[in-house]
């Protein structure tokens, strides 16, 4: 083997090697995340259906911005599921 190939192998076990901590960095944070979010508690008044129109709408749209299914619901007057989507954003499976 010319020193150009064992360079290049060694290139290649790099990016896997590489490859294999962004993995597992990936996997780590979805945990912490899980984690995180079972156990929130946030803020009840947030979720009043007795709301202004205007506060809910802002509300929809500052917590689900990425979430266009959940913001459409969110949003929606005639389904009335404000309170269910603003509590299961505000607190965790732990303090619901």
């Amino acid at each position: 083997m010319t020193a150009k190939k064992i360079e290049a192998i060694r290139r290649e076990s790099e990016r896997r090697r590489e490859e294999a901590r962004n993995e597992i960095l990936k996997v780590k944070t979805r945990m912490a995340k899980m984690v995180l979010d079972k156990n929130k508690s946030g803020n009840e008044e947030n979720c009043d259906p007795r709301l202004d129109k205007g506060v809910k709408e802002n509300y929809c749209n500052s917590n689900f911005e990425y979430d266009p299914v959940k913001l459409m619901e969110c949003n929606d007057e005639k389904s009335n599921n404000f309170c269910f989507i603003c509590c299961d954003n505000e607190f965790g499976v732990d303090n619901m």
